[in-house]
This record gives structure tokens, C-alpha cells and sequence, in this order.
């Protein structure tokens, strides 16, 4: 009665239950095959994006220092370590490591 039952349901579906489960698992592995590759996709960008990091910075300070040096009026050299210390200024490369540690966060 048993074998009834299984005939029964693989006459119901038109397959049997091995035959799904192998289909689910060629389906399941060229998914995992796909996620692979989209994987190392982002691994190689992300390496290539590491490696010109330093390129990079060094284009976003020229970059600034332009744009600044264009809208920013000049300040009066002799005034500037009194200007720096009524602003509370600090180093850019403090407000650089901030910008970076979020960034890392998200």
C-alpha cells in the first residue's frame, strides 16, 4: 500500500520526490553559483576602490583647497592663530578621521 501512495503522488505532480529534490538542488546551487560571482564582483571593486584611496585623497584636498581658495575670502595671515584659537579650530586631519570612522560604519 506504501508503494500505492508514492504512485500516487508522483502521479499527482508528475515527478517523483527525488527528482524535485534534485531539481531543487541544481536550482539552489546555480543561485549559489550566481551569488559567487556577484560576490567576487564586489571583492575586486572593492579592492580596486582600496587601492586608489590614496590617489583619491590626494585629488579630494586639491579639489577643496580650489574650490576654497576661490570662495572663501583670504584671511589676514598675522590674525590666524588668534582666529584659529576664538574658533575652537582644530587640524584637518582630526576632522578627516571622523568623516572616515562613519563612513566605516555604515
Amino acid at each position: 500500500m506504501s508503494s500505492d501512495t508514492n504512485n500516487t503522488d508522483a502521479d499527482r505532480n508528475g515527478k517523483s520526490p527525488s527528482r524535485e529534490t534534485a531539481e531543487w538542488l541544481r536550482a539552489e546551487a546555480e543561485r549559489l553559483r550566481l551569488l559567487e560571482v556577484a560576490l567576487n564582483a564586489k571583492e575586486a571593486a572593492l579592492a580596486e576602490i582600496m587601492k586608489m584611496y590614496p590617489v583619491f585623497k590626494k585629488i579630494a584636498y586639491k579639489v577643496i583647497a580650489e574650490h576654497f581658495a576661490k570662495t572663501v575670502p583670504e584671511l589676514p595671515h598675522d590674525d590666524l592663530e588668534r582666529l584659529a584659537i576664538e574658533e575652537d579650530a582644530q587640524p584637518i586631519d582630526n576632522l578627516l578621521d571622523e568623516l572616515e570612522a562613519e563612513v566605516r560604519l555604515q
